[in-house]
């Protein structure tokens, strides 16, 4: 807002009200949404269901897609970390590095051992073409 003035930007403000991406939950009652998501999803495990929905909200099902079960969402690369979430945090929220991976966007740095966090690297190199190739 100070800015406005100096800039001749006239363009009202907006984002103290706007929800960030995800967490446009319903009369804002994350428990309630946390108790549909998991009752959507009985198959997946409670503590990465919690992880999920706290992470990424209503965008949770986004990233899960059709998946039916663990096997759908491809390799578990370390603690609870699939493909497909790897897949999301690529193409949604352009996630390059494991650093960026695990400490920018989902905190898993706290549970990944170095060997999954190379093999994370790994996994995001052998990606990386082919995301460039998608867009």
């Amino acid at each position: 807002d100070r800015l406005a003035a100096p800039l001749g930007v006239r363009a009202r403000t907006w984002t103290e009200r706007a929800a960030l991406p995800g967490g446009d939950i319903e009369h804002a009652d994350f428990d309630r949404f946390h108790q549909d998501f998991e009752r959507a999803h009985p198959w997946l495990p409670p503590a990465l269901a919690s992880r999920l929905a706290r992470d990424y909200g209503t965008r949770a099902s986004h990233l899960l897609g059709d998946a039916g079960g663990l096997t759908d969402l491809g390799e578990r690369i370390g603690a609870d970390l699939y493909e497909a979430e790897l897949d999301y945090l690529m193409g949604r929220e352009w996630a390059q590095s494991a650093e960026d991976v695990l400490w920018r966007r989902t905190k898993l740095g706290l549970r990944f051992t170095a060997a999954e966090t190379n093999r994370l690297a790994d996994w995001l190199a052998r990606a990386a073409p082919a995301s460039r190739h998608s867009a």
